[in-house]
C-alpha cells in the first residue's frame, strides 16, 4: 500500500485513508490530481478539495469533478420601500377660546359744570332795608368810606369803615376791617383783618342787625 505523508501532521498514512492515524484530522484530495492537501483548494491544479472518501481509492482513477459549491442562502431581494408620505400635518391644536363680550355700561349723564363765573355772586342784598350793592374787588363797606356810603347812609348800625370785598380771581371774601359792632357770615362771626370766602346763597350779617344776602 502507498503511502504518503498526512498535511497536517506529517506522519506517512496509507493513500486509501480518510482521517490521519496519527493526528486524527480529516484528510482532503484533490480530485484532479488525487494529492492529500490541507486546505480547500489544491495549490497544484488550483480545484477545490473534497473529503477524501469522495475522490476515489484507486490511483489513476478519475476523480470526480469539483463539486459545486453551495451558494448559500441567496438574499432577499427586499420588495419596493415604502413612499415616504413627507412631514404630515400639524394638527394645530385646540382653537383659543374667545372671550365673551363684557357688557359694555352706557355713560351716564355727565354732570353739568359750571363755569367758575356762573358761580361766583355779584350783588349783595338787604331786603329789609330794599337795598342792594353790586359787588367790586377791594370796595369798602361803609357809612363814611367806599362807594356805598349813599346807600349806606341810613345804616346807624354800620361804621364808617366797616369791612372790605376781595376777589383773588377763584372766590370772593368779605374782611371786616375794626368795626364797631362787628360781621358776620351764616352766624359765624368773622375775626378782624381775617378773609372769609362767600357764595352765593350765604348771608352775611353787618352790626347783628342788618342781613345782606349773597346773590
Amino acid at each position: 500500500m502507498t503511502q504518503t505523508p498526512c498535511p497536517h501532521c506529517g506522519a506517512d498514512i496509507d493513500n486509501d485513508s480518510i482521517f490521519c492515524d496519527q493526528c486524527g484530522a480529516e484528510l482532503l484530495k484533490c480530485p484532479k490530481c488525487g494529492s492529500f492537501r490541507k486546505g480547500k483548494f489544491c495549490m497544484k491544479c488550483g480545484v477545490a478539495t473534497v473529503p477524501a472518501g469522495q475522490a476515489g481509492t484507486q490511483s489513476g482513477q478519475a476523480a470526480p469533478g469539483p463539486q459545486p459549491v453551495n451558494p448559500g442562502p441567496q438574499p432577499v431581494t427586499p420588495g419596493p420601500q415604502p413612499v415616504n408620505p413627507g412631514p404630515q400635518p400639524v394638527s394645530p391644536g385646540p382653537r383659543p377660546v374667545a372671550p365673551d363680550p363684557q357688557p359694555v355700561t352706557p355713560p351716564g349723564p355727565r354732570p353739568t359744570t359750571i363755569p367758575p363765573a356762573q358761580q361766583q355772586p355779584v350783588r349783595i342784598t338787604c331786603p329789609a332795608m330794599g337795598v342792594t350793592l353790586m359787588m367790586q374787588p377791594g370796595a369798602i363797606i361803609g357809612r363814611g368810606n367806599g362807594p356805598y356810603t349813599a346807600q349806606l347812609a341810613t345804616f346807624q348800625y354800620i361804621s364808617g369803615t366797616h369791612a372790605r370785598l376781595d376777589f383773588d380771581g377763584m372766590r370772593w371774601t368779605i374782611t371786616d376791617i375794626g368795626s364797631r359792632n362787628g360781621t358776620a357770615v351764616n352766624g359765624m362771626p368773622c375775626r378782624v383783618s381775617v378773609p372769609v370766602a362767600i357764595r352765593p346763597g350765604d348771608v352775611i350779617r353787618f352790626a347783628t342787625v342788618y342781613d345782606f344776602n349773597v346773590e
